[in-house]
This record gives C-alpha cells, sequence and structure tokens, in this order.
C-alpha cells in the first residue's frame, strides 16, 4: 500500500533535504499520467515523471485514492485561506 505524506504549510513542512544533497528545482518537465489499473488490485494509479537537468529521469507512483486524497486536502486549504484572507479584508 503506497503512503503519500500530505503537507499543507508549504515546502517548510516537507522532509529536509540532507546535508550536501543535490537538489534538481525543476520547474518544467513534470508529467502526470493516469494509469487505469496501475496497482496491482486493478486500481488506479497515478504516475509522474520528472525530467532532470542532468538527463536522468526520476518516475514516482502512487494510487489514484492518495492522490485524490491529497488534492481534495490542498484545495480545501486554499479555500480556507482564501475565505480567512477575505474576512480579514473585510474586517480592515
Amino acid at each position: 500500500m503506497p503512503v503519500l505524506p500530505i503537507k499543507l504549510n508549504g515546502p517548510e513542512d516537507l522532509t529536509p533535504i540532507p546535508e550536501g544533497a543535490k537538489v534538481h528545482h525543476v520547474p518544467d518537465g513534470l508529467e502526470i499520467a493516469l494509469l487505469a489499473e496501475g496497482m496491482q488490485s486493478g486500481k488506479p494509479s497515478v504516475m509522474m515523471r520528472v525530467q532532470l537537468p542532468d538527463g536522468s529521469v526520476a518516475i514516482v507512483e502512487t494510487s489514484w485514492a492518495l492522490f485524490d486524497m491529497a488534492h481534495a486536502a490542498m484545495r480545501g486549504r486554499l479555500e480556507l485561506v482564501a475565505e480567512l484572507a477575505s474576512k480579514t479584508k473585510g474586517a480592515s
């Protein structure tokens, strides 16, 4: 069963990058594919492909259920932030 930690408070929530690790910030080069029967169970999954600057490729997979849950959590967080911002604007 895949695991997908969901970080809703920005990059500071991400697992720390080990000292000396080579980091690639890739603004372009991300592709996402739906695999209709990508899980061993036959359920759908999502594959993400990242083309790194050195020519290598990283592939990440997770279940559709976890990807969809992450999307719902992020959407909820953004809606809350927008609601709080509009209340703050209205109060000033």
